[in-house]
C-alpha cells in the first residue's frame, strides 16, 4: 500500500481528532511521512495521534490557528 493510500484510508479518523486541522504527505529526514497539522502540540493530542500508520511515520506539526483570508 502506498503512503497516499494509507493516508486516504485513515483520513476520516485523523481529521476527527480534536485540534487536527489538516493532513498530508511530506518528508522528514529524507523519509516519506504522514503529516498531521495541529493547532498546538499538547499532551493529550500526542496520545491521540498515532506515531505510525501501517509502517509510515506520522509527523505532528504545530501550525497554529488557520484563518481564511478573502
Amino acid at each position: 500500500m502506498t503512503i497516499e493510500e494509507v493516508l486516504q484510508k485513515h483520513e476520516h479518523h485523523l481529521l476527527s481528532i480534536p485540534d487536527v486541522i489538516a493532513i498530508g504527505v511530506g518528508k522528514k529526514n529524507g523519509q516519506d511521512v504522514i503529516q498531521v497539522f495541529v493547532v498546538k502540540k499538547v499532551g493529550e493530542l500526542k496520545e491521540a495521534v498515532p506515531h505510525h500508520l501501517e509502517g509510515f511515520l506520522v509527523d505532528v506539526i504545530e501550525a497554529g490557528e488557520i484563518t481564511p483570508h478573502v
